[in-house]
């Protein structure tokens, strides 16, 4: 038995590939394939995070319907227009959160859509000031960047004796005495030991899906198919994709 992930059969950049049958979840017909292509890694790295590492009660009662499981809490949601973090946003309110989020300005309607109450500029130098003034206490946290300073001004804003927060990149600087980190790597849910974390999540994410509870990702389709891989590397080097996902169709491929 080939181990899953090892193989190039369970790669993307193809048209069909490999999956364990037990983390699929059948697209409603509300949603195109560009749309459901945009959720998997995003949906699994936000809720890993949430449920799994926070061990947050799932929002979904026992007749399957998905229902409010948190009341009274805030969550901080970092980068809410990237693709996870437009995922956490949209979990945290679906759970029950008061979710504020950082974004750029461009984004900010975009963000509130998914829920958001407030939305804040990532870039202003008070920050942290204003994170703290709408949301005193706070105990739960959400870095969907995890660079570029992110990491160090959610640990700021974190105001609890039993403060969390997610990363979604390793982190080997100072962590607040008062804080507790968790970093996921989303594909690691797919190996051995994490089948009570798939077991959990995927009826959840069929649950929302059916439901209609999910806003996927706005779609780029890239042209010309693998063609324009390079292209869409580079374009994300540059800082030129933000609150899309970049979509490739493998058959376009031109050869």
């Amino acid at each position: 038995m080939t181990r899953f992930a090892w193989h190039p059969k369970f790669g993307i950049y193809q048209k069909y590939c490999v999956v364990i049958v037990d983390g699929t979840i059948a697209i409603p017909e509300s949603f195109s394939f560009d749309q459901a292509a945009t959720l998997p890694l995003a949906y699994l790295t936000a809720a890993l995070g949430l449920y799994t590492s926070m061990q947050l009660p799932l929002p979904l009662d026992a007749a399957g319907k998905v229902t409010p499981s948190i009341t009274g809490e805030t969550l901080l949601v970092w980068g809410g227009s990237s693709s996870v973090g437009a995922l956490a946003v949209q979990l945290g309110v679906i759970s029950g959160f008061r979710v504020i989020s950082t974004a750029s300005p461009r984004n900010f309607e975009y963000v509130k859509s998914l829920g958001a109450e407030k939305v804040l500029d990532y870039r202003d130098a008070d920050i942290v000031d204003q994170i703290k003034a709408l949301a005193p206490g706070l105990r739960y946290a959400y870095d969907a960047i995890s660079e570029n300073g992110s990491i160090e001004a959610t640990f700021s804003a974190l105001d609890h004796p039993a403060a969390e927060v997610v990363l979604v990149l390793p982190f080997s600087g100072a962590v607040p005495g008062s804080t507790r980190t968790h970093y996921n790597l989303a594909g690691g849910i797919y190996g051995p030991g994490h089948e009570a974390a798939l077991s959990s999540l995927i009826p959840l994410w069929d649950a929302l899906m059916r439901q209609g509870k999910v806003i996927p990702n706005p779609v780029k389709v890239m042209p010309n198919g693998l063609n324009s891989i390079d292209e869409g590397f580079d374009l994300m080097r540059q800082g030129k994709v933000s609150g899309v996902k970049l979509v490739y169709h493998p058959q376009e491929t031109r050869i």
